[in-house]
């Protein structure tokens, strides 16, 4: 029998060895994960050797030739897996083992690896302007703390290492699941930023600080006490040029307002987001997306802590759709008091200023404007409009307009610049009441208008700074115009002759412009004096940014000797491409040039002369697609770019179309498209579709669904663009083209959706509707046929998809006045063109549909159209079957009308 206590001390070590074991080798292998390795690795081998001894001890007891006891056996067999097991892990242990000074290199490379985390989170969070808690400090001084003592407890006993070691470990997992914390919400607040997002305030002038204090003072104005204690809308409405966005910027930022919204909101805590809308500038600037984006980023980097709870899953590369967005935002302010102890007051300047129609605005503002929010008020700045004062007018404190308190504000500000000019001093000296009744009479005269001041004591400056006496700056403000539309055309008629047709060029097309060009596509006017045909023969060569910069150097005197001051370089980048962007004065400056001084443009060019503006603009974005860098198709901002400038210019084409009375195309905007069908060929030529499928699909709406199948044409973008010459021209040189693979042709002029990553101002500027008859009609002429079945929508036919999607869309309250008639319109065309009154819609209700009876094509035309315009298409149908089959009645299909 083996020595009892031979046998205690194996047991006892084969328990140390599991439980030991097991601690060890994890806690090993997790701080060589992230030290290099750890002591107790050895201690484990010591335990794996003392089974080894205990185990032969058993045996060599034994007698010769006498068989173990049963549980002698046991023992041996366990002592043999744990032996084998050390065997096993030998070579692991080996890798975690390392020497003492190793280790203690690995902790510094590890402690410094942690602090260049750090550095770069910090930098991260700088740069975002976000608002973290001291949390992961914390623990960078805890974690800095454990390894100091660790290594001051390298001769202590294994037992007090090995605690250090645990806490350690539990620091460093702490540090990881924040740091990760940290970096899903770094990313997250970064999807949401974009170039252009502080473009707006970072231009809007400072006020001055003697100005727009009354809009504080009880007295004058009830915007105080809102702040404190009051909700729903405060708005401030004025004319143009009168100085709203200014005072908007300096209420949002005045520490006034944080202290009465403070009051206001305690014990939670406030947050004033703001937004400035500005037509004029990109596309972020003037969209729902725009705002939206912007408002839910300053939100967010303001409170981070909520990211995980509002959006827990979002890839990185995701473009951020409007609905998504909508639904963010009304996320974030229906989280309750107890969790987000957070008021908000919104600051939105500008909303005249908006792209779209004002009554999608409207729906938006819905959002923060929800009675049943009582943490959420708006601050509101625009030009008076009709729909909105309309929508607003008993949701809002009285409006308060800005004209009305202005005058003093305007007399100070132009004492303030002239009264610190040491030569304007002199002349006070010796014409005090000239100078005084002067600076009285620019109050009077500015009728309200900041701009008009800032411009008229400008001049006054110059003149003053050129030792002018008072009879003279009495004339230069008697003279001065006395409305903005005047003072540009003043500005304009003291261009150099020899300078008035590049002038008219530049003005011509900043008018037609989409957003503001980068400085450099000016350049290309030049180009195209030479050789009109420079963007089709010009090679794909990226440009850098040296050269451009040589170019742009140039060229900025060039733009303010034609165009004076009304055009303003921008130092910086563009946000789509190049540097520079160029831009008006003032919003009203590009009205006044559409509106009263585009004949007059027009006129200042030579007899003769062909130039055309949307053309050009086509080849400068031709040019532009070839100057840029290689697309990058895993790259979703190299895609974005590229597809930015395919919609400017496919916007171009189509205007130009569109005003052009002649029938037929214009052979130079063909050939312009045509070559940039062939430069994304080039661009995207790693892929294996055509570089149209780089382009998102748009998404799933109900039963409206759009799927391509990877057949996608340069063609059907054109049919989508409603470019109907130029298709006119490809159909006419080559007719099977008519016949596509996919998704019909037909299908998308019928439901031309694209997700585009810049609108179009079609429907704002002009209400025109999406779908273009004449494409319609061209198809068709051309043998598109509406029944023709697209197996990529379960075999519905291109009519049936039609009525679906005019369906989804009238669900949705999108269908104003004029796209019904459209609608109904298309709906002749196609039923005279044999479209199936019987066509298959859906059987099954995975959409939601219970009423069977509205998912047949009679059931869809009388819920969009009615059931008197309906029973009129019905009729159509019946009228165009019994032409082609002898008169017969064909009541079946009048009692579909029941069914």
């Amino acid at each position: 029998m083996a020595d009892p206590a031979t046998i205690i001390g194996l047991t006892s070590s084969i328990i140390t060895f599991v439980d030991f074991g097991v601690k060890a080798v994890r806690l090993a292998k997790s701080v060589r994960d992230a030290h290099g390795a750890a002591p107790e690795v050895q201690e484990l081998e010591r335990i794996a050797g003392d089974i080894r001894a205990f185990s032969d001890g058993i045996i060599r007891r034994r007698p010769a030739g006498t068989a173990l006891a049963a549980d002698e056996a046991r023992m041996v067999r366990m002592a043999t897996e744990c032996i084998n097991l050390t065997n096993e892990l030998r070579p692991l242990l080996a890798t975690l083992r390392v020497r003492d000074e190793a280790w203690s290199k690995t902790m510094e490379e590890h402690d410094s690896a942690i602090s260049s985390e750090l550095r770069a989170l910090g930098q991260l969070q700088r740069d975002l302007g976000i608002r973290y808690d001291t949390r992961l400090d914390s623990i960078q001084g805890q974690i800095v703390r454990l390894v100091e003592q660790t290594e001051l407890a390298a001769q202590q006993e294994q037992a007090a290492r090995l605690a250090q070691l645990v806490q350690l470990r539990e620091c460093l997992a702490s540090f990881e699941a924040e740091r990760a914390l940290r970096r899903q919400q770094s990313v997250f607040i970064k999807s949401l930023h974009f170039p252009e997002i502080h473009r707006r305030w970072d231009h809007i002038p400072r006020a001055d600080e003697s100005t727009n204090a009354w809009l504080f003072d009880p007295k004058k104005t009830k915007f105080l006490k809102w702040l404190e204690s009051g909700r729903g809308i405060f708005w401030i409405t004025g004319k143009a040029g009168s100085g709203k966005s200014t005072l908007m910027k300096f209420a949002s930022e005045h520490p006034e307002t944080e202290r009465a919204l403070t009051r206001w909101a305690k014990p939670a805590k406030p947050c004033a987001p703001s937004f400035f809308f500005w037509n004029q500038g990109f596309e972020m600037q003037k969209s729902q997306v725009g705002l939206l984006q912007s408002l839910i980023y300053h939100i967010v980097r303001s409170h981070p802590a909520i990211i995980p709870q509002v959006c827990p899953e979002r890839l990185n590369h995701e473009r951020w759709e409007i609905d998504e967005l909508k639904s963010l935002l009304r996320k974030i302010l229906s989280l309750p008091e107890s969790e987000f102890p957070v008021k908000f007051c919104f600051f939105i300047d500008g909303l005249d200023e908006y792209s779209g129609n004002e009554e999608e605005l409207v729906k938006v503002l819905a959002i923060l404007e929800d009675a049943t929010y009582s943490h959420v008020k708006l601050c509101i700045s625009t030009r008076p409009r009709i729909v909105l004062d309309r929508e607003y007018k008993d949701r809002r404190e009285t409006p308060l307009d800005i004209q009305e308190f202005t005058r003093d504000d305007m007399k100070t500000y132009v004492q303030s610049k002239l009264e610190t000019n040491n030569k304007f001093r002199e002349l006070q000296a010796t014409s005090r009441p000239a100078c005084d009744r002067l600076l009285r009479q620019i109050a009077d005269q500015a009728q309200g208008v900041w701009l008009w001041v800032t411009l008229v004591t400008h001049d006054l400056v110059h003149a003053v700074n050129r030792s002018e006496n008072v009879r003279t700056l009495e004339r230069i403000l008697n003279q001065f115009p006395r409305d903005l539309e005047a003072y540009f055309a003043h500005i304009i008629q003291g261009i150099k002759p020899n300078f008035k047709e590049e002038m008219a060029q530049f003005f011509l097309i900043t008018v037609e412009e989409l957003q503001p060009l980068p400085l450099f596509a000016f350049s290309l006017l030049d180009r195209e004096k030479g050789d009109p045909n420079y963007a089709i023969s010009a090679r794909l060569l990226p440009l850098g940014d040296a050269e451009v910069e040589e170019v742009d150097e140039r060229w900025k005197g060039r733009m303010h000797n034609r165009c004076g001051d009304l055009l303003i370089v921008d130092e910086g980048r563009h946000p789509t491409f190049l540097l520079h962007p160029v831009d008006f004065l003032h919003r009203t400056v590009r009205e006044f040039l559409r509106e009263f001084y585009y004949e007059k443009l027009q006129s200042e060019l030579p007899a003769g002369s062909d130039f055309k503006p949307l053309v050009s603009l086509c080849r400068m974005m031709l040019f532009l697609l070839k100057s840029l860098d290689p697309v990058e198709l895993r790259n979703s901002a190299s895609i974005t770019q590229l597809m930015k400038i395919v919609d400017e210019l496919l916007y171009y084409a189509y205007e130009a179309e569109k005003r052009d009375p002649s029938p037929e195309p214009n052979q130079a905007l063909v050939a312009v498209l045509d070559e940039m069908d062939r430069t994304n060929a080039h661009h995207a030529r790693a892929m294996r579709n055509h570089w149209t499928h780089m382009r998102d699909s748009p998404t799933t709406r109900g039963y409206d669904e759009y799927r391509e199948g990877g057949h996608c044409s340069f063609l059907a973008l054109a049919v989508q663009s409603r470019l109907v010459k130029y298709v006119r021209t490809k159909l006419r040189s080559d007719p099977k083209r008519i016949r596509k693979a996919g998704r019909p042709l037909l299908d998308y002029a019928l439901r031309p959706r694209r997700v585009t990553p810049i609108s179009m101002p079609y429907h704002s500027e002009r209400e025109e509707t999406s779908i273009d008859i004449d494409m319609v009609r061209l198809l068709l002429d051309h043998g598109a046929d509406p029944n023709q079945k697209v197996h990529l929508n379960d075999g519905r036919t291109v009519w049936a998809l039609f009525l679906v999607s005019c369906y989804e869309m009238a669900q949705r309250g999108e269908a104003a006045a004029r796209l019904r008639a459209v609608w109904v319109r298309v709906s002749e065309l196609l039923i005279t063109s044999g479209a199936d009154m019987d066509a298959w819609i859906e059987n099954d209700d995975s959409h939601g549909v219970r009423n069977f009876s509205v998912m047949t094509v009679t059931g869809l035309l009388e819920s969009i159209f009615g059931e008197d315009e309906a029973r009129r298409l019905v009729s159509l149908a019946i009228d165009r079957r019994a032409k082609h089959q002898g008169h017969r009645w064909y009541s079946s299909l009048w009692s579909l009308w029941r069914k």
